[in-house]
């Protein structure tokens, strides 16, 4: 796959695709910025400025953390799937604008919440599902 110069721009024809492969094999032939910083890390991969961070995967901006998956800005963390701008969270999923959270899954804005699903502006809950807007 070539990119051109200046004279016509750096835009691709358009291309009809076939398979998965050859989407991943037009991906890896244009994406030229993933840069893979990783700063005192290990076993990080497809991730962008890491620190302090171990079993990282396809994330960016995550520092003190381990096993992260698909994360962006989230800090302090361990075991945390596709979640962003979170810290000192574990074992959970979807996390989103939150701290302290624990065995839970979609949660957002919200704080100190554990064993629980599908929160969204509340504080300090335990076992709970369907909330929002709460505070005790």
């Amino acid at each position: 796959m070539e990119l051109v110069d200046s004279t016509k721009g750096f835009m691709l024809e358009k291309k009809n695709f076939k398979s998965l492969d050859e989407i991943i094999e037009t991906w890896e032939g244009i994406n030229t910025i993933t840069t893979n910083r990783c700063y005192n890390s290990t076993y990080v991969s497809k991730s962008d400025t890491i620190y302090d961070s171990s079993y990282v995967y396809n994330s960016s901006n995550c520092a003190n953390s381990k096993n992260i998956v698909f994360c962006d800005g989230c800090g302090k963390s361990e075991y945390l799937l596709a979640s962003q701008r979170s810290g000192s969270c574990t074992f959970s999923i979807r996390v989103d604008d939150s701290s302290n959270c624990s065995n839970c899954y979609s949660v957002i804005c919200s704080n100190k919440i554990s064993n629980s699903l599908f929160i969204q502006d509340c504080f300090n809950l335990d076992e709970c599902i369907f909330l929002f807007s709460y505070c005790q």
